[in-house]
């Protein structure tokens, strides 16, 4: 079976992606860079901990597992349209939570 090489513009594009992805690795070896990442997930880990349980539950399964749609649909006993749904919500959800943080603006505190 032959296979024909990528066509060059496909083939630049494909290295430049390969670059900026070895890049982005390496920039994650800095100290400061881990600092921030795990900053980030412990914020993270706090907003979804505000999230109505299913669609923590729902992103989390599909967004930091990875796991695939049908995966996540089969696991939850959930259809695939209401998986976007509750994926849509909890994503609206988790970057309001989140903006104060990734911009660098005080965090409110909570209405009791």
């Amino acid at each position: 079976m032959r296979v024909d090489p990528l066509p060059a513009s496909s083939a630049e594009a494909w290295e430049e992606s390969a670059l900026w992805l070895h890049d982005v690795a390496a920039e994650c070896q800095l100290p400061s860079r881990r600092m921030e990442l795990g900053e980030f997930r412990d914020n993270l880990k706090l907003a979804l901990g505000k999230l109505p349980p299913r669609i923590a539950e729902v992103f989390q399964l599909y967004e930091v597992e990875e796991c695939s749609n049908r995966e996540v649909c089969e696991r939850l006993n959930i259809s695939e349209s209401n998986l976007w749904v509750m994926l849509h919500r909890g994503r609206k959800q988790l970057r309001d939570q989140l903006a104060g943080w990734w911009f660098g603006e005080p965090t409110k505190p909570a209405a009791d």
